[in-house]
C-alpha cells in the first residue's frame, strides 16, 4: 500500500479500492496510541509491583531486612510503636521518630521541619483524619525498597541512620 502524501499534517489516504473512509490526519489516531501507552505503563507497573512488593510478616520480608540492616526485631518494636502511635494520634511519639529536617506539605506548600517542636507544632494542619487514616490502613502493606521501607503507596518511608554509632529506624519521608 502506498500513501499520496507522507508529510505530517497532510491528510493520507491509501491507494486502491478500500471500504473504509481513511481522513484522519495520522496513521494511528490519538485515541489509539493514549490506550496503548497506558496499557504498557500498566503492565509495567503490576510487573514493578510483583518484583518489589513484600507484605508485613512475611519471612522474604524480614529476610530482606536482616540481610540489609541486622536487626528485624529493632524494626519490628519500632513499626508497632510507630502505628500504635498513629492510632492514638501520639504526635510528640511520632516527632521522636523522625529524622530531622523533614519537608511536608502543609495546605499545599512544602514546609521544612528542623526539629521536634516544630514538628508538634505544625502536626494537626498535614496529619489530618483522612491521612492517618490512609496510614493506618495500609500498615499491613511494607515493601522494601532501596531507599529505604515504604508504607502504601509512599505515605512514609523508613530508614536506618547511625546515632550514637547504633543504627536507629527513623521515619525519613512523609507524602500526604
Amino acid at each position: 500500500m502506498k500513501f499520496e502524501h507522507l508529510e505530517l499534517g497532510k491528510e493520507m489516504k491509501p491507494e486502491g479500492n478500500w471500504n473504509r473512509n481513511y481522513s484522519r490526519k495520522t496513521f494511528m489516531s490519538i485515541d489509539k496510541r493514549l490506550i496503548l501507552w497506558v496499557f504498557l505503563l500498566f503492565s509495567l507497573s503490576i510487573s514493578a509491583q510483583d518484583l518489589y512488593q513484600s507484605k508485613y510478616g512475611d519471612q522474604e520480608f524480614k529476610e530482606r531486612i536482616s540481610y540489609y540492616r541486622k536487626d528485624v526485631k529493632n524494626f519490628d518494636d519500632f513499626y508497632s510503636n510507630l502505628i500504635a502511635d498513629f492510632e492514638t494520634k501520639n504526635f510528640a511519639a511520632i516527632a521522636s521518630m523522625i529524622r530531622y529536617p523533614i519537608k511536608v506539605n502543609v495546605k499545599g506548600k512544602k514546609v521544612k521541619v528542623h526539629n521536634a517542636s516544630e514538628f508538634i507544632q505544625i502536626a494537626g494542619s498535614f496529619m489530618d483524619q483522612n491521612f492517618i487514616d490512609k496510614v493506618l490502613s495500609e500498615k499491613q502493606s511494607l515493601s522494601y525498597l532501596s531507599g529505604g521501607v515504604v508504607l502504601g503507596k509512599g505515605q512514609l518511608w523508613l530508614n536506618t541512620e547511625p546515632i550514637n554509632g547504633v543504627e536507629t529506624w527513623l521515619v525519613i519521608a512523609i507524602n500526604h
